[in-house]
């Protein structure tokens, strides 16, 4: 949300309820979930499987491997919703004056969730 905030303050995209309330929680942290769950779901597994607690340098390799595995599902997933906008800031007059605000806030959301989730989630 800082990162949307800042971006928002830099491209002097207003602030109106359109473009803030376009802005769904679960859709900004949804890649950061599904690396969080994939990363326990194998942390489990691997645990199980060798019987014992995982040393660090397990338990980082693990995490490493398991959110490499969900960035080209969490990628896609989240082009395909940009993509949805995409065409909203294509409208001129007034529909463009409407929606063009909320299209840029949830395009900058979805990209600054993507960068968080797979640079600060993992770790």
């Amino acid at each position: 949300m800082l990162v949307t905030a800042t971006g928002m303050l830099q491209g002097k995209i207003s602030a109106n309820l359109m473009s803030l309330g376009a802005l769904d929680f679960g859709l900004i942290v949804d890649g950061a979930v599904i690396i969080a769950e994939n990363s326990l779901r194998h942390l489990a597994d691997r645990q199980r499987e060798f019987g014992r607690v995982l040393t660090l340098e397990e338990r980082l390799r693990t995490v490493t491997e398991s959110a490499s595995e969900m960035i080209r599902p969490t990628v896609y997933g989240q082009l395909i919703i940009i993509l949805v906008y995409v065409p909203l800031l294509t409208f001129t007059g007034v529909e463009g004056k409407t929606f063009e605000p909320m299209a840029l806030t949830v395009i900058i959301a979805l990209a600054a969730a993507f960068v968080v989730s797979l640079t600060f989630v993992p770790p």
